[in-house]
């Protein structure tokens, strides 16, 4: 009977060692991990590099206003100005450069219009005010938003807050499966523990 029970013994831990639900919930969160992961990282770039192009963006207009208030200075010169202090937005503003010398009316109203360039849409619209109005009054404008632009950027900071979205339940979400994972350990070990006493 004692060989009986150690050959059972044996068996058990060997079946305990490979099916544990422990080694199946770590199975699992690396399994749901690998799905995550990707998506994780690519999230997180693609928001640096959203930052920094409104960083740039605001730099640009800073910028604009500076170099606009100039009266000799062309558009087409705070435009080269403006591209080669660029670094996200270089290669847009390189192609309103190029549609503005082809035709200035349809690359004005293109590059304000398109969604796809919606980056240098304020940059553009400011441009485009300078070169038609009155040079003051848009200098003007580009003063006022820049006065605008922090209480725009709390709001929008706020709004990230309030809306948490996927981020925030992805992570809850993970720290509700480490939790479980620490719970059936504990369980497991435990169970172990009483059936070490018994044998």
């Amino acid at each position: 009977a004692p060989k009986i029970s150690a050959v059972v013994i044996n068996d058990l831990t060997k079946i305990n060692h490979l099916y544990s639900l422990k080694r199946l919930l770590l199975y699992l969160i690396i399994v749901i991990s690998s799905f995550f992961i990707p998506d994780i990282i690519l999230f997180t770039i693609a928001n640096i590099r959203k930052e920094e192009i409104k960083k740039e963006e605001l730099y640009l207009i800073n910028l604009l206003a500076v170099i606009g208030s100039n009266l000799n200075i062309t558009a087409q010169g705070l435009m080269t100005i403006l591209t080669n202090n660029a670094k996200y937005l270089k290669p847009l503003l390189q192609k309103f450069q190029m549609a503005y010398y082809i035709n200035r009316t349809e690359a004005y109203n293109l590059f304000m219009l398109d969604k796809d360039k919606q980056a240098i849409s304020k940059i553009i619209n400011l441009l485009r005010q300078i070169e038609d109005s009155n040079k003051e009054l848009a200098l003007n404008n580009i003063k006022k938003y820049n006065e605008n632009i922090d209480k725009i950027r709390k709001l929008e900071y706020q709004n990230k807050i309030e809306n948490k979205e996927g981020l925030i339940l992805l992570l809850f979400t993970i720290g509700t499966v480490l939790l479980m994972m620490l719970i059936v350990n504990f369980a497991v070990s435990s169970v172990n523990q009483v059936q070490n006493m018994k044998f």
